[in-house]
């Protein structure tokens, strides 16, 4: 069962990470809408160079958002792992039934 969910949680956390090409893709589809929107004009050297520029920005946007949600997952983990760890270390109780006189039954527990 643990195993299970440890797969299952170790799965959603990689299929929320973004492969450099992706990266890149996106960062360079938001430099060319914010380019566009300033106002230069696509295809001239004056927009490339704006979406060379922000493309590098959005790029570590990116990268920085994808830093922090790694590390909110790691955090989460580390919780959900010491959270687990604790019902491991409950006590175990141990309760034996003896047979008295007649029809009484003595259970003691430890």
């Amino acid at each position: 069962m643990r195993i299970a969910v440890a797969l299952c949680i170790l799965g959603v956390a990689l299929g929320g990470c973004m492969s450099t090409a992706e990266k890149q893709k996106a960062a360079s589809e938001k430099a060319k809408t914010y380019c566009y929107a300033n106002g230069f004009n696509e295809g001239t050297d004056p927009f490339n160079r704006c979406v060379a520029g922000a493309g590098l920005v959005f790029t570590d946007e990116l990268e920085r958002d994808q830093r922090a949600k790694r590390q909110d997952f790691a955090d989460r983990l580390g919780r959900a792992s010491e959270a687990m760890q604790s019902l491991d270390r409950r006590a175990s109780i141990n309760c034996t039934s003896t047979k008295g006189l007649g029809q009484t039954v003595e259970t003691s527990c430890n």
